[in-house]
Formats: structure tokens, C-alpha cells, sequence
């Protein structure tokens, strides 16, 4: 599998990953559920919108092997990998206690296990947006959006965006990044002009620098009710 460097979108190292082979599961036996909430980019572009007019710290981290962190609910055994067998246990198989890649329910099993976790750090879920928010003391909030295994950290104070990270790292392994980029977008904070500029490299590369742009995080079609 290619990693990709995110700065210049190049491929730039591989590695390897032990994945299973989900299109033999079946639904009732192997898999019940495979739905799990994300934040949309619209709730991400809104977050930023607001981290910019109120001039807030805005943080990114991701969750190494994310998926690895669900335990599986299923009894689902895998054959020994070819030419890594263990030569006295050739007729037997593996039993699996981890969603690993490749599993229809993964995502599902890890979303499930990263909110429960996070609700059980005071952090609320907010459906309308598909994000978190911890209100603490004298009114300051942290909002959280989780998108697949990308987290955004957006509050008032750093002392509080630093404590929000220090207990996700007591609980999972976390590349810590400066926001820069973000789910393939380029993110450029103005600080004195409180704005935050974002930006698709990629549209280039696919031939899409042309197509329309929008000025507003929401369709300004719908309604707020």
C-alpha cells in the first residue's frame, strides 16, 4: 500500500498491512451492522468558519491503525498467512479479536468505540453536525469532529486543546500534526485577519480548477428551522 505524502501528493514510502478478505463474509454470521457517523465536510468547513471569526486554536490528529482498536463481537477465524505458517499447527486457524482492515463492520466497531470514549470524557455528541463538544468551566468549549480516523481539536484556550490530546494519547496511538492539511484540503490560518483559507491541490491534478467554488460553508438554499 502507497503512503502518501500529504504536503506534495506524492508516494514517497510503502508499507505493509495485514487485511482481511471481507467480500467472503456474510451478513448475519460474519457482520450485522457496517453504518458509522462521520462529520460531513460541511460540518468541517463550519467548525473552521467559526475557529477563524472567534479566533480559536484549531489542532489535527490521527489515530494510528484506528480500525485495530475494535474488538470484534463476531467469532471469525482466518487461515495462517502462505509461508508464515507454524509447521506444527498447519490444520489449524486464527481466531480474530480485532476489527482489522478489510472487515465490512471495522469502521462501524471503531466509531463505536471512539465515542463511547469520548463520552465518557464529558464530550457530547452533536448529531447536527456530527461532532463533539466538552463544555468545561467558565464557558469554554472544545469541539471535536472525527472523521473516519482524523480528529479535529478546536477551542478558546490551548491548555484545554492540550489536555483533550493528552488523554486521547493515555488511550490510542496519535500522529500529532500541525494543521496544514486536512483530508486532502489545504488549510492556511490568517490570524490577524481571523480567516481561514481552504484549499484542493488535487484539483489540479484531476483537471477540476474550474469548477465552481462556493463563499459559504452552508447552501444558502436550505432552511434553518
Amino acid at each position: 500500500m502507497g503512503y502518501q505524502n500529504k504536503k506534495q501528493g506524492k508516494d514517497d514510502k510503502y508499507k505493509v498491512r495485514l487485511v482481511v478478505g471481507g467480500f467472503f463474509q456474510t451478513h448475519g454470521i460474519g457482520f450485522e451492522e457496517t453504518f458509522a457517523f462521520i462529520a460531513k465536510f460541511v460540518s468541517i468547513r463550519t467548525l473552521m468558519s467559526l475557529g477563524a471569526t472567534l479566533d480559536l486554536d484549531i489542532h489535527q490528529m490521527d489515530v494510528k491503525c484506528a480500525f485495530l482498536n475494535g474488538d470484534l463481537d463476531e467469532n471469525i477465524y482466518m487461515s495462517q498467512l502462505k509461508d508464515n505458517e507454524v509447521a506444527e499447527l498447519l490444520k489449524k486457524f486464527c481466531k480474530l479479536h480485532k476489527a482489522i482492515y478489510g472487515f465490512k463492520q471495522a469502521q462501524r466497531i471503531w466509531n463505536t468505540r471512539i465515542d463511547e470514549f469520548l463520552k465518557s470524557c464529558s464530550f457530547r455528541s452533536l448529531s447536527q453536525i456530527k461532532s463533539y463538544i466538552m463544555q468545561r468551566v467558565e464557558s469554554t468549549s472544545v469541539f471535536l469532529t472525527l472523521y473516519i480516523n482524523n480528529l479535529l481539536i478546536i477551542s478558546k484556550e490551548l491548555q484545554v486543546v492540550n489536555e483533550v490530546k493528552g488523554f486521547l494519547l493515555h488511550k490510542f496511538e496519535m500522529f500529532l500534526n500541525k494543521i496544514t492539511y486536512c483530508l486532502g484540503i489545504k488549510i492556511i490560518k490568517d490570524q490577524l485577519a481571523k480567516s481561514v483559507w481552504l484549499g484542493q491541490y488535487k484539483l489540479l491534478q484531476f483537471g477540476m480548477n474550474d469548477c465552481k467554488s462556493v463563499f459559504t460553508p452552508f447552501d444558502c438554499q436550505c432552511q434553518v428551522l
